[in-house]
């Protein structure tokens, strides 16, 4: 029988996640007085990818990027059944 010699385990520390644009949301909600870091994000994103963003509520994410001096590409969509008011 062959002797199976094992290689001794290297640990790495895992890989931490981009926290960039969680702190830049925070603080784009922050200057703009709303709650809402999920639009954040998604107004963050949005212009670092010069990307057009399809939503259901143009009014609150064009806010928050005229918070930047920024406009984003919107397209408007209607929210549907279930969309709240």
């Amino acid at each position: 029988m062959d002797a199976v010699r094992a290689e001794p385990r290297r640990w790495r520390t895992p890989n931490r996640p981009d926290r960039g644009p969680g702190k830049a949301a925070g603080a784009i909600c922050g200057r703009a007085g709303t709650s809402d870091v999920v639009d954040g994000l998604v107004v963050i994103t949005a212009l670092r990818l010069r990307a057009l963003v399809v939503t259901s509520d143009p009014d609150d994410l064009q806010h928050l990027a005229s918070n930047l001096h920024s406009k984003l590409a919107l397209y408007a969509v209607d929210g549907g059944a279930g969309h709240r008011p």
